[in-house]
């Protein structure tokens, strides 16, 4: 949340730095320093973080287990990440800056001066090639990412907040009547001696197993 606040009170901080004489900050650096923490942010602390979610849940596994799959992840996401850059940082990191240029003889202006300067200049529409730097052509390439989804997402979710507030109330619990109560209380009684039943069978068949094999196939068995 600290670095989204950032993102949108550095845009006023960044005007007011411009105007009149200037407040002396160096906003392109600041721009920088914030969009690569973002940066940093979404590659190397969130998806560490979803990945022990994932796996957090899990009894079986322990910390060492757990922290080997996020980090066999981090390094599959990482290797992705890195790949996508380098790629497209080496193949389309240049500038295309659109300008007019006006090739004029000084000459002939100072001779006519009644003449605008239509008259005595030449224009063409030339394209600027200006190299980009790895830090401003990441900024670029999450801007352009994140406004992709900001698209997506921002328009189901528009579309989605009112189906799921109709299917809350269409679906809210309701108050049952006593003869209710008894039906869904005698449903659930067989539903539990059937899940009993199954559950004494599992332990059965576990048990005939244990008996009938040994060492590692036993426990490959068993999984």
């Amino acid at each position: 949340m600290l670095l989204a606040w950032a993102q949108i009170l550095t845009l006023p901080l960044d005007a007011g730095n411009t105007r009149g004489g200037g407040g002396g900050l160096e906003m392109d650096v600041m721009w920088q320093l914030i969009y690569m923490l973002v940066f940093v942010t979404v590659l190397f602390i969130i998806p560490p973080a979803m990945f022990w979610l994932e796996c957090g849940d899990d009894e079986n596994r322990t910390t060492c287990g757990k922290a080997w799959y996020v980090g066999w992840h981090m390094i599959f996401l990482v290797i992705i990440c890195i790949l996508i850059l380098g790629i497209l940082y080496a193949t389309i990191a240049t500038a295309y800056i659109p300008v007019q240029v006006y090739s004029c003889d000084a000459s002939d202006m100072i001779r006519d001066q009644d003449d605008s300067i239509e008259n005595e200049c030449d224009e063409s529409d030339i394209e600027l090639e200006i190299p980009v730097t790895f830090p401003i052509f990441t900024v670029a390439l999450m801007s352009f990412v994140g406004w992709i989804l900001f698209v997506v997402y921002g328009g189901v979710g528009l579309a989605a907040i009112p189906m799921d507030l109709i299917n809350m109330w269409r679906t809210r619990p309701e108050r049952l009547t006593y003869d209710e109560l008894n039906s869904k209380r005698s449903s659930l009684k067989l539903r539990s001696a059937a899940l009993i039943q199954d559950g004494e069978a599992i332990r059965q068949k576990e048990l005939d197993l244990n008996s009938g094999l040994h060492g590692w196939l036993k426990k490959r068995r068993l999984r």
